[in-house]
């Protein structure tokens, strides 16, 4: 037989907090877990999360800590996480005892921000009807950057059940905090989502989850609570432009939407940088392709479906002319 070595590029993140009291918290979002535990004498490798109390307990933890793990490796699928979980804890504790943990150096930076286009006082379709907003909200959950070698997760996913949190955990190459933007008010204006952290490397594209809100989502308000139940809310009348006919429209998106964008060029990571971009929400493309006097009220919130999808685009800044 024949040996074939090859290794992926997929992380396994871990935080470390110090606690005033002797109660140790770990957390592995990936696996929706959260273990508290009163004191060190009570770690068990026979619990849940049993692997990391192991690897505590071997190294004599004697005070409180807060430790969140994250794998990018779907559990069970033969990759190594369990060892590499295992480096990645000790290899944290070992850096936190050190006198220079704490320092905070510059790094690889990339700044996300969704930009609405401006809201026209009625929106004209390519179907020849004038579509008038009163409401247009939609939620962006989940954010993460894409890596240009992901096909390993890619693979995973295609077999692995879809599921999705209104509050996804927060990583260096994800953001999770929900946020409700509110497309007729934003006026054209930015809304920045938070700052990536990445590991080097080479990143081609970004994806972005909508779906409904949780009480604490960012934009959340009384006047929008009903977000917390849909993805895409829209309201408005539409006109059509041959009969002057005025039809009211709702349309109400409760599942989770999945939106893959590639950029124009990669982004190479291999020193400290700061790179921003800027996710291009384009609502007034929202009703292209829709007959409203013909098509049936499933057809029409389908293809708003889909073209919500396509209406977000990835936008990096220019690269400047090298003299």
């Amino acid at each position: 037989g024949r040996i074939l070595n090859a290794t992926i590029n997929k992380y396994i993140y871990a935080t470390l907090n110090p606690r005033d009291d002797d109660r140790i918290v770990l957390r592995a979002p990936d696996q929706d877990c959260v273990v508290e535990i009163a004191h060190h004498s009570e770690l068990s490798a026979e619990g849940e999360l049993g692997l990391v109390q192991h690897i505590l307990a071997d190294l004599g933890l004697d005070s409180g800590i807060e430790l969140t793990t994250y794998s990018e490796m779907p559990a069970g699928a033969g990759l190594g996480s369990s060892s590499t979980i295992s480096t990645c804890v000790i290899a944290l504790l070992s850096a936190a005892s050190l006198p220079h943990c704490m320092q905070v150096s510059d790094g690889i930076e990339v700044d996300v921000a969704y930009q609405p286009v401006a809201t026209p006082a009625q929106v004209r379709t390519n179907m020849g009807y004038r579509v008038h907003l009163e409401r247009a909200l939609i939620v962006v959950g989940r954010v993460e950057l894409l890596r240009c070698d992901n096909f390993v997760l890619d693979l995973w996913r295609l077999v692995a059940p879809a599921r999705a949190r209104a509050h996804e955990f927060t990583s260096p190459t994800s953001l999770g905090v929900p946020l409700v933007i509110d497309l007729v008010e934003a006026s054209g204006a930015a809304r920045f989502a938070g700052t990536l952290r990445p590991p080097p490397g080479r990143y081609c594209g970004i994806r972005v989850l909508g779906m409904p809100a949780d009480h604490d989502a960012e934009g959340l308000n009384e006047a929008n609570l009903d977000m917390m139940q849909h993805s895409v809310l829209i309201t408005g009348q539409v006109e059509d432009t041959e009969t002057s006919e005025v039809t009211p429209l709702v349309a109400r998106i409760w599942e989770v939407l999945e939106c893959e964008m590639l950029f124009d060029r990669p982004l190479v990571f291999d020193s400290p940088v700061l790179e921003r971009v800027s996710i291009q929400i384009d609502h007034t493309k929202w009703f292209d392709g829709i007959d409203f006097a013909l098509q049936s009220p499933d057809a029409v919130q389908q293809q708003i479906t889909e073209n919500v999808r396509s209406s977000l685009r990835a936008l990096l800044p220019p690269v400047e002319a090298e003299l």
